[in-house]
C-alpha cells in the first residue's frame, strides 16, 4: 500500500521530469529563435544599388558543397552596419575604413574549441589561396564572448590558430554593451553560460562588397571534413566580389 511519502516521492519525480522537459523545450525554442533572428538579416531593408549588381557565379563542386551545407543566401544589398571597436593590436577599427575592399565578416569566440578554430583555419587557407587578390580582401572577426573581452584573449586565439601571419585579419572586441550592439546589428544569437563562463552563438559568414553592401550570407561549419570546401567557398565568393 502506498504511503504519503510514496506519493510525495512520485510527485517529486514527476516535477523533476517536468522541469527537465521544460529546460529542453526552452533550449530548443532559444535555438529556433536564434536561427530565425539570424535569418531576419537576409530580408530586412532591401536595397539594390545601381553601382553594385549581384554577381553571377558558378561555384566549384567544393564551394557548392559548402554552400549547400551552410545554406548560402544572396542578400539584398543593404549597407553593412558600421561599428568602431579596438582590434587585437589595440587599434580602433571601423568597418567603413575598408571601402574599396571585400570584407569577409564573421563572429568569433576566442575560447571556442569547435566551430571557431575550424573557421580560423579556413580563413588562413583561403587567404593563402587568394594569392595577389588577398590585398583587396580583409577578414574581420567580432567577439561574441562577453566573458573574454580582453585584447589578450584575442591575441591568444590568433597565436593558437595561425592568424598572426595575416596582415589583413582584424579581430575586434569591446565592452559587453558595445559587443551586444554589433550582435544586434548582424542578427547574431548569443546564449550566455555563466557557470562555464562560455557561450553558444550563431555562426555566419557575411560577404560584403567593396562599396560596403552585404552580398551573401552563409552558415559556418564545425565539420572538419568540410574545411577545404569552405575554404573554396570563401576564395570564390571573395574573388568574385573583388573582381566585380
Amino acid at each position: 500500500m502506498p504511503t504519503p511519502n510514496d506519493g510525495a516521492m512520485g510527485h517529486s519525480q514527476a516535477n523533476k521530469k517536468l522541469t527537465q522537459w521544460i529546460a529542453i523545450a526552452g533550449s530548443l525554442l532559444a535555438l529556433s529563435a536564434g536561427l530565425w533572428w539570424g535569418m531576419r538579416g537576409t530580408t530586412s531593408h532591401p536595397v539594390k544599388p545601381a553601382n553594385v549588381q549581384l554577381t553571377a557565379l558558378k561555384p566549384s563542386e567544393k564551394a557548392k558543397q559548402a554552400a549547400d551545407a551552410g545554406i548560402l543566401t544572396p542578400l539584398q544589398g543593404k549597407m553593412a552596419p558600421n561599428f568602431a571597436l579596438p582590434d587585437q593590436n589595440g587599434h580602433l577599427i571601423r568597418l567603413s575604413q575598408f571601402r574599396g575592399k571585400v570584407v569577409v565578416l564573421t563572429p568569433m569566440d576566442p575560447t571556442c574549441t569547435t566551430v571557431c578554430p575550424v573557421l580560423a583555419g579556413e580563413i588562413v587557407a583561403a587567404n593563402h589561396e587568394l594569392g595577389p587578390i588577398a590585398k583587396n580582401v580583409v577578414f574581420v572577426g567580432f567577439n561574441v564572448d562577453p566573458y573574454w573581452e580582453s585584447i589578450q584573449s584575442l591575441q591568444k586565439f590568433d597565436q593558437e590558430h595561425g592568424l598572426t601571419t595575416m596582415k589583413n585579419w582584424y579581430f575586434v572586441t569591446g565592452t559587453t554593451r558595445q559587443l551586444e550592439a554589433v550582435w544586434r546589428k548582424y542578427y547574431i544569437w548569443v546564449q550566455r553560460l555563466p557557470k562555464q563562463k562560455s557561450v553558444n552563438h550563431a555562426s555566419y559568414i557575411y560577404f560584403i562588397g567593396p562599396h560596403g553592401h552585404e552580398r551573401w550570407l552563409v552558415g559556418g561549419s564545425a565539420d572538419k571534413s568540410l574545411s577545404t570546401s569552405y575554404t573554396a567557398l570563401i576564395v570564390q565568393y571573395a574573388k568574385a566580389l573583388a573582381q566585380h
